[in-house]
Parts: C-alpha cells; sequence; structure tokens
C-alpha cells in the first residue's frame, strides 16, 4: 500500500508538471485550452488526468468536472451549463463561454507612436513596444515596421468584409476566410482580433501580419506586439 502510494504521488506530480507545462507556453487560457498536441505525448490515462487538473484550474468541481470531461468524446458543438459558464466541445478543445463580451471594451485607439503601449481587448492581452531588433524565434509576438504605419491604429474585432493582404501572399484575402482555412471554432473567431492604420488592416491576432507592414530593410524602425490569451 505504501509503494502504490509512492506510485500515485509520482504520477500525480509528473502530470502535474505536464499540466504547468502546457500553461506557460499559453496552450491553456482562461477560456480555451486544446488537447490536439498533449495526446500524442500521453496515454489515454494520462490524457483523462492532465485534462482533469485542467479542468479543476478553470474552478470546475463535483458533477461540473466530470460532466465536462464527459464532453470529450461529444461531437463537436455540444455544451453543458456549469456554475462557470457554458463548456463547448470544439474538436479538440475545450472552450469555456462565461458570456463576458457584452461587457468587455470592443475597441482600442493610438493616436501616435510613444514607445510603448499595453492594451486589454476582449481575452487578449497587447503590449507594443520599439525595439532595435527582431527575435523571431519568440513566440507570440509580431515584428512591425513602424515607417509603414499610418496613425492612428485601431484594435478592435473583426467585422464582416474584413481583408487584408497575409504575409507570403500577394493578394489581400477575407479574414472570415482566413479563420475558415485554419479551422478556428466559433468563439474563436467571436474573439478574434485585428490591428489596423488608415489604409489597411494590418494584422490578425493568433495568425499572422499584413505583407504590407513586414520588415524589409536594416534601417528602419521596429515594434514588437506581444499578445497572449488572458
Amino acid at each position: 500500500m505504501l509503494r502504490k502510494e509512492e506510485l500515485y504521488q509520482e504520477q500525480k506530480k509528473s502530470l502535474d508538471q505536464y499540466s504547468g507545462s502546457y500553461l506557460a507556453k499559453g496552450m491553456v487560457s482562461h477560456h480555451h485550452f486544446s488537447w490536439e498536441e498533449i495526446e500524442k505525448e500521453l496515454s489515454p490515462e494520462q490524457l483523462e488526468q492532465v485534462l482533469i487538473l485542467l479542468l479543476k484550474s478553470w474552478g470546475l468541481h463535483g458533477n461540473d468536472l466530470w460532466n465536462s470531461l464527459s464532453l470529450k468524446d461529444s461531437l463537436s458543438g455540444k455544451m453543458i451549463q456549469t456554475t462557470q459558464g457554458k463548456i463547448i466541445k470544439d474538436r479538440k478543445a475545450f472552450i469555456l463561454d462565461k458570456g463576458e463580451q457584452s461587457a468587455l471594451i470592443d475597441h482600442y485607439r493610438i493616436d501616435g507612436w510613444q514607445g510603448k503601449e499595453s492594451i486589454e481587448l476582449g481575452i487578449w492581452d497587447i503590449e507594443l513596444e520599439e525595439v532595435k531588433e527582431a527575435d523571431f524565434r519568440k513566440e507570440g509576438s509580431y515584428y512591425i515596421c513602424l515607417d509603414k504605419l499610418h496613425f492612428p491604429l485601431h484594435f478592435r474585432y473583426v467585422s464582416t468584409g474584413d481583408n487584408m493582404k497575409p504575409l507570403g501572399m500577394k493578394q489581400n484575402k477575407k479574414l472570415s476566410d482566413i479563420m475558415i482555412d485554419a479551422k478556428w471554432s466559433h468563439p474563436q473567431k467571436e474573439q478574434a482580433i485585428l490591428m489596423e492604420d488608415q489604409e489597411k488592416i494590418c494584422l490578425l491576432i493568433n495568425f499572422r501580419i499584413s505583407e504590407e507592414i513586414k520588415l524589409s530593410n536594416t534601417h528602419q524602425r521596429i515594434i514588437e506586439l506581444r499578445f497572449r490569451s488572458k
């Protein structure tokens, strides 16, 4: 019995480390997490234990927790109501919908560049800062040519008809088509945030920047835009 207890504690410690790793990588937010990458590394039993720990991080306990876990093998779109909000199954992900969007600020404007800016919009924390060089190895960052921006800048939710020229493409593409091609869920589409200047849409958060604001030479001012979900 003592040995079984030791094995249990070792397994729990390992699973806690897995969960902490996913949280640190931004794979888990207060509103969404996917097990698409997790299941490649764990056995079915380990995966279930990790999902339990992650659901607990949303404040789910008792019947709410077990009912939410049962959605894992349900069809996409199925949902249940919990004390924390609606839990929605979307392919290989859980989404927590607290119905808070209507209470959130839906627009942010930057009239001129002051060297640094911090924004809270929807589920996103966004920071902009002028840097001397780009580090493309960093996840959750975009690098923008400041000289190609025409202020004021606007951050807002995506609207019908919005389009941009994604980095690496020669023509504009509707953001709705971009999100469909990327297989974004309905809640992800509802929380999609873009940045635009006076002339164009410059980027779509969690997708990529526009071809029109990319870095092109060594004699330019660079803005690093960092983003993460809350």
